[in-house]
């Protein structure tokens, strides 16, 4: 005999998903910008706010639209100005960028794209892909 399973989300897992809907918290299980039980009510800054998702890095994607394009006729010509993404989870680029030094455990980061990107995982998920370095460094400056 087991328990049957809840009817629905818990009330942490409501609040957590009002703020990330409010932009106030990230997928980031440690997301350091949230308010948290101690401060509830903490005062963000609009610029900090902002949520960055991981891209594909353009090699991958190039190569993937190659191969997506063969055999279905005659789709674009000219080259997809929308970015790809790897997953669908959203962070602020300081909880990013402390993540990714987390998985690291201590080494240096990977610049890949001519050093116009850094390589990250997603701490979800764990999908490889790119963080351009102006986002890098704007969460490095804010942490």
């Amino acid at each position: 005999w087991a328990l049957p399973p809840p009817p629905g989300l818990t009330l942490r897992q409501t609040i957590e998903r009002r703020e990330r809907e409010a932009g106030l918290r990230c997928w980031d299980v440690s997301c350091g910008l949230a308010p948290d039980d101690d401060c509830p009510y903490r005062e963000i800054p609009d610029e900090r706010k902002r949520q960055v998702k991981i891209r594909q890095e353009a090699s991958a994607s190039s190569s993937q639209e190659n191969e997506d394009s063969k055999g279905k006729g005659k789709e674009k010509a000219d080259g997809d100005p929308e970015p790809k993404y790897v997953c669908g989870h959203t962070f602020h680029t300081p909880c990013l960028v402390t993540a990714q030094r987390v998985a690291l455990n201590g080494a240096e980061e990977v610049i890949v794209e001519e050093g116009k990107s850094v390589e990250v995982s997603c701490p979800i998920c764990r999908a490889i892909g790119v963080l351009l370095r102006e986002d890098w460094e704007d969460g490095v400056r804010a942490l």
